[in-house]
This record gives C-alpha cells, structure tokens and sequence, in this order.
C-alpha cells in the first residue's frame, strides 16, 4: 500500500475528478492506497540527460510501497490489490513530470490509487488517493529520493476521478516562491450528466522535503509534494444540449496564472472565455474582465475566492 500522510489540500469547487496513465495510483490515505487511469507527461520541461526516464514499474516500486506485495499487471502497468474489507484497488501511474530546482534535475512520477471494486455490494468508491515517487539524476542515473501521499480527488457518480487533460499547452510556467518551493499547475477533465467539466490541480513542491534525515522525517512526514488545490476552469455541455434543442448550450473554457501577491503562495486567477448560462434561455459572453481570484488563505491553509466577476 501507499505510505500514509496527511497533507495540506484544497478541492475548490464542486468538480469530481477521473483516472489517469493505465490506471493512476498513488499515496495513501488511512493506510491504504487508492489508483487512476491514462498518463501523461507535462512537456516543454527537458531535462538535458540521455538518461532514460524511471520507468512504470520504477515509480510505482518507489512509491508504493505494497508493491511487493500486490500482482502487477505489465499490460496494464498497473499493481492491482485485493484486501478484505477494502475491495479492489489499482495503482498506476498518473502523471510524470520532468523539472529542475536548485540546479539539480528531478523527475516526479505521480500515482493515483483507484478503488475499482467497492469492498460492499453497493457501496461508494473511495477518493483517487494520488502519491508520487520523486527522482534526482546523479551520476547519469536517476536515484529515488522521495515518496509520500500528495492528495485525494473526489469520484463522480460513476465512480471516476478527473482525468488529466492529454493537452496541457499553454499552462502558466512553474511558479518558484522565494524560499524554494514551487507551484504547478495541471488541466484535468471529468465528463457528468452530458457535460464535459475542465479544472486545474495545483500541486506544491518543496524541496526540503527531499532531504533524508529525521528532521525531514519530523517535519515533511509526506516528503516533499502536496495538492494545494482544484480549481474549476471551464464546461462546455454540448453533448446534452443537442444543438440546443435540449436546452440552451454553453461553454466556456478558463486559463490561469500565478501572481505574486506578498503572501505565503501566489494568487491565482482564472480568466474566462466563452459563454456561461444565466437564466433558462439566456447566456452571457464572457471576456478579458471575467475573471475569478483565488488567494491562498494561511489560516485555513487552502485557496478561497478573493473576488469573482
């Protein structure tokens, strides 16, 4: 199973989230780990290296660690583990993600855990539980140096997470605070009841937590990533409105940004475009002013709406 670890996170907005890369797997939480689905790798982010990346099976021996314990599926590259009173649950990779930070070069593998068999009859699937498992290249070889639970991602009806967007063009570049840390941002996509919803997860990198010694262990119990928020950016409902003959259709799409903004973590602020509904019949053009702004609130220790217009 994944490691245990509580983490800082914040789910704005009512969006439910889908699976990844064969099957997203990931942290855990409660004990236990929890998988996804369809994987992709964050471009425009080189690591000048002929070393080849970990692989599946590297990340998710790295970062899982019921790895030996739980039947690998290489076709699927998946770990897939049954316990009893805990169903069915598949761990994959999720997400990798290539950077650098303190001139050294990292590689983050994120796994989603994802329950695919409720332990009852009819009962409800848990969150997508997500982990990572978190490479740094010395020597030409890539060396594990970090694992631990990064969030959860709430399950729609079907009892899916949010999938990552295979199209993550045109993402904010990582925004680096001045103590080290840094802010990335992801597009993820859920479909519900005829209507495709868009969101971005924001997850948080400290390099302090990479480091191993009981300090790190005392004060970064998990390691050195956490999912600081879910933003809702965007719906477009065109596969329910039939050309409006159903209902009035609307879409609409959000880009975001990181601002600095004198405060522990960066505003961020969401710019719409497209169309939204306002009233049965009715929908309203949304330009440049529309925007929604997200301030990281320190006592609450998650992003809440600053303004909204």
């Amino acid at each position: 199973m994944m490691k245990t670890h509580a983490a800082a996170l914040v789910l704005a907005a009512s969006l439910t989230t889908t699976a990844c890369d064969a099957a997203p797997a990931g942290g855990k939480k409660d004990g236990r780990p929890q998988a996804m689905a369809p994987t992709s790798t964050s471009p425009a982010r080189p690591l000048a290296t002929d070393a080849p990346p970990p692989t599946a099976r590297d990340i998710l021996r790295a970062g899982w660690d019921g790895a030996e314990n739980g039947r690998y599926d290489a076709d699927r590259k998946v770990y897939v583990d049954s316990e009893p009173g805990d169903g069915t649950n598949e761990t994959g990779v999720w997400h990798r993600l290539p950077f650098t930070s303190g001139g050294r070069s990292y590689f983050t593998g994120f796994t989603a855990m994802t329950q695919v068999e409720a332990a009852e009859a009819h009962g409800a699937r848990k969150p997508v539980s997500l982990g990572q498992a978190t490479f740094v290249l010395e020597d030409g070889r890539w060396r594990a140096v970090d694992s631990g639970f990064v969030g959860e991602l709430a399950v729609n009806a079907s009892g899916n997470p949010a999938r990552i967007d295979m199209d993550q063009s045109g993402l904010p570049p990582p925004h680096r605070v001045e103590d080290g840390r840094m802010l990335f941002a992801l597009r993820l996509s859920d479909f519900a009841q005829g209507t495709t919803l868009g969101s971005h997860a924001v997850l948080l990198f400290d390099p302090r937590g990479m480091k191993r010694s009981e300090a790190r262990k005392r004060d970064y119990p998990n390691g050195g990533w956490s999912l600081v928020a879910v933003l809702p950016t965007g719906s477009d409902n065109a596969a329910a409105c039939d050309g409006g003959a159903v209902m009035t259709c609307a879409a609409d799409r959000g880009t975001i940004r990181f601002e600095a903004a004198g405060t522990d973590l960066p505003d961020i602020r969401v710019r719409r475009a497209g169309t939204e509904i306002v009233a049965p019949g009715k929908v309203r053009h949304l330009g440049p002013d529309n925007t929604v702004l997200y301030r990281y609130d320190t006592a609450r220790d998650e992003y809440v709406v600053r303004r909204e217009r």
